[in-house]
């Protein structure tokens, strides 16, 4: 109760991960679904989701977003 709220709701948490880190399990997941390993490439994508990543698969590629 003694820190500022906004401090507090932005401050970084052990599940954050950066952009960079993001980035890289992207490659390492759509390399999985081109070698037809689903089951790596799911796993990776409930990992990003534990940490608050949500990923959208378009024509266009992977994009991602926090939620």
């Amino acid at each position: 109760l003694q820190n500022d709220a906004e401090d507090w709701f932005t401050s970084s948490t052990d599940s954050e991960i950066s952009d960079d880190e993001i980035e890289s399990r992207i490659a390492d997941r759509n390399k999985a679904r081109a070698d037809k390993n689903f089951a790596r490439g799911d796993a990776i994508r409930d990992e990003l989701a534990a940490k608050g990543v949500s990923i959208e698969d378009g024509a266009d590629g992977t994009r991602w977003r926090r939620s």
